[in-house]
């Protein structure tokens, strides 16, 4: 039945109350005779009795059932609908029961197609409905919801749920030998389907009220498809939203069953995990900006928050796939910190910024990146807990440890100044002063660069004193973009012409007011009194750095949002700010960096650099400092 263009779908069921109602006189124009059955279902009246009494269907019967076909060739009764299914002979083109049967509605649901090709289902019942997808989402039962049919090619089983065990199954044909004619058969069914709601004024239409409040029985079903990311407490899923299609990313807590038998350690770690989980949710819903992951909603069955899906996953993957070049590097600084000042001007500070929480939503002349992963941040202005991954981590962090001080939002700052120093000059692996050892790479760069505004932009994020790095809003200087064109200009010492002489400035992005710290829960801490001081960059000799290491692959919740798409890779979340392409068209067209290629020049000075370095791990026998952590 592959090679029909007219065939949308079979219909099956287990033997019993179910299979027998396909064989109804009512079907009998849908109705296909299982081989070597002969009877005529026009003369069948056994079913009156049969469905006037309830229960489930038995499945112990192995002999042929026979099918209902649905056809473009025998079409529905009114198109505006679709195939109508309930106990109502008067509107129903297949009838589920001659006599009204709990459970089932007189109309419950009908099939139709919508725009984009959807073949749909959308209950219509007063009882309700569940749909699953090779044996995932019978318990999600739902009432005026619509699922779709044809979610992804590779799921094989698709099944109808009403009430008592009633269970209807749907095959799919891949009509792989007569695809063009079956579309040109779908497009005049959603034609003419379409020109009979505008005659009709679009009454006698099923809607669904989008307004309408949340409930069990009405909260987005998302079908999971693809493990991105996991964690001790959770894991990351690329899900679709099976009324819309639409892929995003799902973050869900997941808790061991047997918590009476777990140490006391163990039941206050989860609880904590789940307060994080909560506060994320919260801190997600009102961080609306461009270089931001969306948040779309949150379930509660299951436990869940669903943010925007990247498909090109983070930027340590992406690196590896196709090393950042420069071009990308400067948009990637000028979008992280324009979210940064977002964040920090809302008194949100992130604490865990570093390559596996930065989602890049597009390469090369149109980068863009968004921050992801909000389970550590916090809202006050003095933090108190000691969080994030060592390898960014700032200097106060070390004496937040040693003597309990407080630190606010900069050692974000010092965390993206580590990401962007790991892609360009080099990290080093010293585990000894550490943080004086990058802050002095930072400087080497900026010596080897003098009038580099991009590398004098990175040295200020990398002071080691606090009181002397620069805040997010203090390195935008006042203005409302980062601007790295005048680099482009001849003649400028310890600079090269980059690969690309585009010069975009980065504008800052188009966001909501910053929010009142009132609407969290923040740490009860002083706040911080102190204005950090524009940092005094000391151009003095620097020891040159050997050696440049990447931290190993994290096992982060949101750390890889990639290989898990089928080619959708571009969607729309409602209420998230979009550049426009013109903007999107300077932005490529107005950056530029002095070119790295001169770091092997740099870096032969010092003994033993055989190669420049380039953001790749350069690993020389020395260890990573630091694993991210584990959710």
């Amino acid at each position: 039945m592959d090679e029909d263009p007219s065939l949308i779908m079979t219909i099956t069921a287990p033997a019993g109350h179910t299979a027998e109602c396909l064989k109804l006189p009512h079907n009998s124009s849908r109705y296909i005779t299982p081989p070597g059955d002969n009877q005529d279902t026009r003369s069948q009246s056994t079913s009156a009795e049969y469905f006037e009494e309830d229960g489930n269907d038995s499945g112990d019967n192995d002999e042929p059932q026979g099918s209902l076909q649905l056809t473009f060739n025998n079409p529905p009764k009114d198109i505006t609908r679709g195939f109508v299914f309930g106990t109502e002979k008067k509107i129903c083109d297949v009838l589920l029961a001659r006599r009204k049967r709990q459970g089932i509605s007189g109309v419950h649901f009908c099939i139709t197609f919508e725009s984009e090709n959807h073949l749909v289902l959308r209950d219509i019942s007063t009882k309700n409905t569940a749909v699953s997808y090779d044996h995932w989402g019978e318990k999600y039962k739902r009432r005026g919801f619509q699922w779709i049919l044809n979610l992804g090619k590779e799921i094989q089983d698709i099944s109808i749920h009403l009430s008592d065990g009633f269970r209807l199954d749907i095959t799919l044909p891949n009509h792989a030998s007569c695809l063009k004619e079956y579309y040109e058969n779908v497009n005049s069914y959603v034609k003419e389907s379409q020109d009979s709601v505008l005659a009709l004024g679009g009454l006698n239409v099923p809607s669904q009220d989008s307004t309408r409040v949340r409930t069990p029985l009405n909260d987005p079903i998302y079908f999971p498809q693809d493990i991105i990311g996991s964690g001790t407490y959770g894991t990351v899923w690329n899900v679709l939203d099976v009324s819309t299609g639409i892929s995003y990313a799902s973050k869900k807590l997941h808790f061991p069953v047997d918590l009476q038998e777990r140490a006391e350690s163990q039941i206050e770690a989860i609880k904590t995990a789940r307060e994080e989980f909560e506060r994320e949710m919260r801190i997600m819903k009102y961080l609306v900006h461009d270089h931001i992951v969306q948040f779309v909603c949150s379930t509660v069955d299951p436990l869940q928050i669903i943010m925007e899906f990247m498909p090109l996953g983070n930027l340590r993957y992406q690196h590896k796939v196709d090393p950042i070049d420069t071009s990308e590097i400067q948009l990637l600084l000028a979008q992280a910190l324009d979210a940064l000042r977002f964040m920090h001007s809302a008194n949100i500070t992130h604490r865990d910024v570093k390559p596996e929480n930065i989602l890049v939503g597009s390469r090369k002349d149109s980068f863009s990146i968004k921050l992801s992963d909000f389970g550590f941040s916090k809202v006050g202005s003095s933090l108190k807990s000691h969080l994030g991954t060592p390898t960014y981590e700032a200097p106060e962090l070390s004496l937040y440890k040693r003597q309990s001080r407080n630190y606010d939002s900069k050692v974000d700052i010092w965390a993206l100044g580590v990401v962007i120093l790991e892609y360009t000059y080099g990290v080093p692996t010293t585990h000894c002063d550490y943080h004086e050892a990058v802050a002095s790479a930072a400087e080497e760069a900026l010596t080897s660069h003098p009038n580099s505004r991009f590398f004098f932009m990175l040295s200020r994020m990398l002071q080691a004193d606090p009181r002397n790095r620069a805040s997010a809003i203090e390195l935008f200087e006042g203005e409302p973009t980062i601007d790295f064109s005048s680099e482009n200009s001849g003649g400028t010492s310890g600079s090269i012409t980059p690969t690309n002489n585009r010069s975009p400035s980065i504008h800052a992005s188009g966001v909501s007011t910053p929010l009142d710290s009132g609407q969290f829960q923040s740490d009860k801490t002083m706040k911080n009194a102190g204005i950090a001081a524009k940092a005094q960059c000391d151009a003095g000799s620097r020891r040159c750095l050997e050696n440049s290491y990447q931290a190993d692959d994290a096992g982060d919740l949101d750390c890889r949002q990639s290989d898990a798409t089928d080619g959708n890779t571009t969607m729309q979340v409602q209420g998230l700010t979009s550049r426009s392409e013109k903007q999107r068209e300077r932005q490529a067209e107005s950056l530029t960096v002095p070119s790295l290629v001169d770091k092997k020049r740099r870096h032969d000075r010092s003994a033993g650099a055989a190669q420049p370095l380039s953001g790749q791990s350069r690993n020389t026998g020395v260890s990573t400092v630091a694993a991210s952590r584990a959710n």
